[in-house]
């Protein structure tokens, strides 16, 4: 009986260890084909009006409350707008009025060295700034208090975080200059400590570098082009470094919901960005980014590239082209089926004759230096 359990024991431990380590999300398989984006392909072209109910929201302007061209929406809930001056460390927590509610800065001390990505925990107070430089989260109360910071292992990069659920941040691992340094790098840390909890199975060999030096030149893409966005309850996974576009659900199941062709690691890279989901219809751009022709060019700085904007209907399973990015939000943390975006006074003023309703009417009294509009607009 001893030489049972001297052979059983081991072998239940290694069950557990392997329970504890597993990812905690599995891909599901489908049985349905998954849509391909064949990115050498033109598609029919047609044009989207897809604004069912647009709100307006004129922020509030004084001495103290001033938005620069760095300014970024960060959330929106029902009550509440975050805006963030990215690069002067500002927070800036407006109500559905445009009237400031909180603001405060988060440079300097036990801050941060500039502000890359912003999570407004709104039921618990509680916002996180992601600072990439510093390899940190630093956790203020809305009020501008600050409460707690953690840092991230040097193998760690984490360019973005989202507001997953009441315990964990979904961080993701960008691979800045090529060499991999994760192979999973979807994860959920912490709120608390910043600890990796688990990590998605979604796994890469190579990546390509979203910064390339040669010859004491540098180039970097311009383009947002990670497409990990959160909409409503639903985040969907796209990035440079993927064939696959995935969705993930808050039961933490995640499904690949298109492929992308050639490869995004054809010579040179040709990347799918995403830019808008409804429950109708998902958006996306399509752009090449050739970061080692552009160095040879002589010239050094960000490379921007033409892009092409397609959208892929749900119902009839169809990829359309259309010209601009008039179905893309900026990356935020929205409610479903709603984009938002800032329209700023000198196009206002610049539109004045051809507006009408309640456009026509702020355009009237507003300001040269006012801060911008906030348009929310409730898709189909």
């Amino acid at each position: 009986m001893n030489t049972v359990y001297a052979f059983v024991l081991p072998f239940i431990i290694y069950l557990g260890i392997c329970q504890i380590i597993r990812p905690e999300t599995n891909i599901e398989k489908k049985d349905k084909k998954i849509p391909v984006i064949d990115k050498n392909k033109t598609y029919p072209k047609k044009e989207y009006h897809l604004e069912t109910e647009v709100t307006y929201i004129p922020l509030e302007t004084n001495k103290d409350v001033l938005l620069d061209r760095d300014a970024r929406i960060f959330h929106i809930s029902e009550t509440k707008i975050l805006v963030a001056n990215k690069t002067k460390g500002e927070i800036f927590i407006f109500g559905m009025d445009g009237k400031v509610v909180s603001k405060f800065s988060v440079k300097g001390g036990l801050g941060v060295v500039i502000i890359t990505n912003v999570v407004y925990d709104e039921p618990n107070n509680e916002v996180f700034i992601l600072d990439r430089p510093s390899r940190k989260v630093v956790v203020y109360n809305d009020q501008g208090t600050w409460l707690r910071a953690f840092r991230f292992p040097s193998d760690l990069i984490i360019e973005e975080i989202n507001n997953f659920d009441k315990n964990s941040l979904l961080a993701y691992h960008e691979h800045l200059y090529g060499p991999i340094l994760q192979k999973q790098p979807y994860m959920f840390i912490s709120k608390k400590d910043g600890a990796v909890s688990s990590k998605l199975n979604i796994n890469r060999e190579k990546a390509n570098p979203s910064v390339h030096y040669e010859n004491n030149t540098w180039a970097q893409i311009g383009f947002d082009h990670s497409g990990n966005c959160k909409f409503g309850d639903e985040f969907i996974l796209a990035n440079m470094s993927s064939d696959t576009i995935y969705l993930l659900k808050q039961n933490k199941s995640v499904s690949p919901l298109f492929i992308q062709t050639p490869t995004v690691f054809s010579d040179p890279p040709v990347i799918v960005s995403v830019g808008m989901k409804t429950d109708d219809i998902i958006t996306f751009a399509i752009y090449t980014f050739d970061l080692k022709g552009f160095l040879k060019s002589g010239t050094s700085g960000r490379f921007k590239s033409d892009v092409r904007f397609l959208t892929y209907e749900f119902s009839t399973g169809n990829f359309y082209e259309h010209k601009s990015r008039s179905c893309w939000v900026e990356k935020a943390d929205l409610p479903r089926n709603t984009g938002a975006r800032f329209i700023y006074a000198h196009d206002l003023i610049d539109r004045s004759g051809m507006l009408n309703g309640q456009l026509k009417k702020i355009a009237s009294k507003i300001k040269l230096d006012d801060n911008p509009i906030i348009e929310i607009t409730k898709l189909k």
